[in-house]
């Protein structure tokens, strides 16, 4: 997935407060990406969280 097409689906998620809204985002952005992507975003995540 490319750089730009994650950042629309952070900045979708920065825009709301909705639950089920944020659910409908993190699906269609998961739909979107495969598992390789997932677990290297969330590895990164992780990594800064520690830091």
């Amino acid at each position: 997935m490319k750089f730009s097409k994650l950042a629309e689906y952070y900045e979708k998620l920065e825009a709301t407060s909705k639950r089920l809204e944020l659910v409908d985002i993190l699906s269609k952005l998961f739909g979107e990406s495969d598992s390789a992507e997932i677990m290297e975003e969330l590895r990164r995540k992780s990594e800064v969280q520690q830091a």
